[in-house]
């Protein structure tokens, strides 16, 4: 921990006295990132920015070409300067740093996987280290949800409302959902049937209540703990 903050330090030290020069430096074959590897929501990000261009994690920040930072660890290390912080929650700042670095400063860490997402998008555009976009982003809407309704116990019987009963019990699916919610700064999925808590509990005192089998259920809360898992990995609550 103490080896951590002690790059902080030396990131903050470096920003200060050089004056944040932006020349341009040429972007080489391959780049490195400084980021939180222990965290799914960061870790999620860098997976879509691998897609793009070729990248490697870096042990430290001076040896690498991008700096994913929040100022939660910001604040642990006793380096925060207003200019940092992040405006609202899951917003990031990003900024050209000297010698063709680029620093990503995020207000938590959804804010940091957006970050992420939004230079694996410039560099989809065809920008490169040295010619990406400064910015800072702050949600204008803390709540962005998608409303999804499912296709057991819908509000009405229809062929077109169970046609997609399989497709909603694959994971797969979800994986794929869940991504582009993310992609497109969802960070909500609002889940709607009639009588939900059946597929997902079955109470001792009332077995009846549930139409599903022991084997059945743990099949469905093995459906359901994934997909909250993947949702929450993606900065996206589910209600």
């Amino acid at each position: 921990m103490k080896k951590f903050f002690h790059y902080l330090i030396y990131f903050f030290f470096i920003l200060l006295i050089t004056g944040f020069n932006t020349d341009e430096i040429t972007t080489p074959e391959n780049l490195s990132i400084f980021y939180s590897n222990k965290i799914p929501q960061q870790n999620f990000a860098v997976e879509k920015l691998k897609k793009v261009i070729s990248i490697n994690p870096a042990a430290n920040p001076e040896k690498a070409d991008i700096i994913v930072i929040t100022s939660e660890e910001l604040s642990k290390a006793k380096k925060v300067l207003s200019y940092y912080k992040a405006a609202a929650k899951e917003g990031f700042l990003i900024k050209k740093l000297p010698g063709g670095k680029v620093s990503i400063i995020a207000s938590d860490q959804t804010g940091a996987m957006y970050g992420i997402l939004d230079l694996a998008e410039q560099f989809q555009m065809g920008k490169t280290i040295s010619t990406v976009k400064e910015k800072r982003i702050s949600p204008k809407f803390p709540f962005r949800a998608i409303k999804f309704n499912l296709p057991w116990d819908s509000y009405r019987r229809h062929e077109s409302l169970q046609l997609h009963y399989k497709t909603c019990k694959d994971l797969n699916f979800w994986r794929a959902f869940l991504d582009q919610m993310a992609e497109n700064r969802f960070n909500a999925l609002t889940l709607w049937n009639l009588h939900p808590f059946p597929y997902m509990i079955k109470l001792k005192k009332f077995p009846e209540a549930c139409p599903f089998s022991d084997k059945e259920m743990k099949e469905w809360q093995h459906f359901w703990h994934s997909l909250f898992h993947m949702a929450k990995d993606r900065g996206i609550k589910t209600y």
